[in-house]
């Protein structure tokens, strides 16, 4: 999310991208996602690790298994919001 009122330029834009293809997989499971997302949001390493092949080929693979969305939440926490 951008934290100016201005236009977003085409790398803001490719990289807000990509790191919402990251988050998805980290959604679904996929540890190495999530642990690099955490870390680069947590400013712990540089935002160059989201580029790393190992994350570009699970993106990629994520995109050709066409991953399935990520679980739903449990039943048990909607009774305790009640």
């Amino acid at each position: 999310m951008s934290s100016s009122s201005g236009q977003r330029t085409a790398v803001q834009a490719a990289v807000s991208a990509w790191a919402s293809q990251v988050a998805r997989r980290a959604a679904q499971s996929d540890r190495r996602a999530h642990q690099v997302l955490m870390q680069t949001y947590h400013l712990e390493t540089s935002p160059t690790a989201m580029l790393h092949p190992a994350l570009i080929c699970s993106v990629a693979l994520g995109h050709v298994q066409q991953a399935k969305p990520p679980p739903s939440r449990p039943r048990a926490l909607n009774a305790l919001s009640h």
